[in-house]
């Protein structure tokens, strides 16, 4: 993987007061007990995706602002990029995080040769894009002159820091160019929780779609579930999606959770009325397009809302994993209303498709446990003195405890087993 997320310390976040992981590069699952912390260290994770999108609004007073530091270190192109930051930030009613302001400072050093950290805003690179995307010096570098390179670097610098330049030409394009892998990488993360996909019967039984828009059906609201449907019918139409590896998996060729999906397409005509000048009605015919999606079981042709909760969170965990194109996929408790059958096909899925990403799931499940290797698996604790604390298993016990758990589970044992006896726990 070009990027991903080596390391991640995270002081005074809810229960993380002092909480240091070095992640895996391609899986790493957390277990623990309620109350551990596994959900505050996964939103923790999440505070690096909100620092990149920072509101211009100001902070509604009904929520008090909290502090926190993040140390983080990036992998890009196989050398560290560190990254300290402190941010402040809200929680609202919902227990939704929203990030205020955040002071980033990072560290070359690697990349250019010099020790000598720059803060350097994410929020501000959206901009500094379109800057770049619309500026008038559009030529290539080796194509301007040195002095238009210099401007063009200076106001580039600007644009994202919003202050003077303190390098030369080459360092700063160095930095740029590293820089926007992280932008990519950070704004990517995507996040399912535990409590997503598990109502089927939010599902819409069909959507309207305008001029290749898709509307929102009157009476309802936007939720996770239409979303589903939404990117599922967005991927059947494109051609160079994902959509028929997704099919193959979910259908008879792979796990037989379905036969097949198909999408009814009905044309619709809507007349539009507009009141123009002096009076005049105009009026327009628009076509509207009615989407009916339809999961064929057994012969059976089924509706979203008529799936049950189980199929319906399969179907939505596979199809994100094969289409999702983020470089961190954050997955909590997949176990969760789903059959021990169709777990064990999950994680075989989720352990081949880390191979491309890094992904990190949480359980309290046991039964995940088996499916997976000590060197994936981090304990989760509550310390009394140190709030949530996060082991590696290899570095959670002793060499003589790991040995033995070695030669446990190659004998006969399983690590879920391990788990349930409470030998994790010494």
């Amino acid at each position: 993987m070009d990027t991903y997320i080596s390391k991640i310390d995270l002081r005074n976040y809810r229960s993380c007061n002092k909480t240091s992981v070095e992640l895996n590069q391609n899986l790493s699952a957390l277990i623990g007990v309620n109350g551990s912390g596994k959900s505050n260290f996964l939103n923790g994770l999440l505070l690096l995706k909100k620092m990149a999108r920072i509101p211009r609004h100001t902070p509604d007073e009904e929520f008090a602002q909290s502090i926190c530091k993040v140390k983080a270190t990036f992998i890009v192109e196989q050398k560290p990029l560190p990254l300290d930051a402190v941010i402040k930030y809200t929680t609202n009613e919902l227990n939704f995080d929203q990030v205020m302001s955040a002071t980033q400072t990072w560290n070359f050093k690697e990349f250019t040769g010099e020790n000598n950290p720059v803060k350097l805003p994410m929020s501000r690179f959206f901009e500094f894009r379109e800057f770049r995307k619309f500026s008038f010096l559009e030529k290539k570098p080796r194509e301007l002159t040195e002095n238009e390179w210099r401007f063009y670097i200076s106001r580039s610098y600007e644009a994202l820091s919003g202050s003077s330049v303190p390098f030369d030409p080459k360092q700063l394009n160095i930095i740029v160019n590293i820089f926007e892998k992280i932008y990519d990488f950070v704004t990517g993360i995507s996040y399912y929780s535990a409590s997503q996909f598990t109502d089927p019967s939010k599902c819409p039984t069909y959507f309207e779609i305008e001029n290749e828009k898709v509307l929102r059906r009157p009476g309802r609201d936007w939720n996770e579930h239409q979303r589903f449907m939404f990117d599922l019918y967005w991927a059947y139409k494109n051609p160079k999606s994902k959509f028929i590896e997704f099919l193959s998996i979910v259908g008879n060729e792979g796990i037989g959770l379905i036969d097949t999906i198909k999408f009814d397409e009905i044309e619709v005509p809507t007349n539009v009325y507009e009141v123009g000048i002096g009076g005049k009605v105009i009026s327009k015919e628009i076509k509207k397009l009615l989407v009916i999606p339809n999961f064929i079981i057994h012969s059976f042709k089924l509706s979203p809302n008529q799936l049950s909760e189980g199929t319906f969170k399969t179907l939505a965990i596979v199809f994100y994993l094969v289409t999702d194109t983020s470089r961190l996929l954050i997955l909590e408790e997949p176990e969760v209303c789903i059959h021990h059958g169709l777990l064990s096909s999950i994680l075989e899925l989720i352990k081949v498709f880390a191979r491309e990403k890094q992904i990190i799931i949480s359980t309290h499940s046991d039964f995940v446990l088996d499916g997976l290797d000590p060197e994936n698996v981090f304990v989760v604790r509550n310390d009394l003195k140190m709030g949530t604390t996060i082991k590696h298993i290899p570095d959670a016990l002793s060499a003589r405890d790991y040995k033995a758990l070695k030669e446990y589970l190659k004998a006969s044992g399983n690590l879920g087993e391990y788990w349930r006896h409470g030998d994790l726990e010494k």
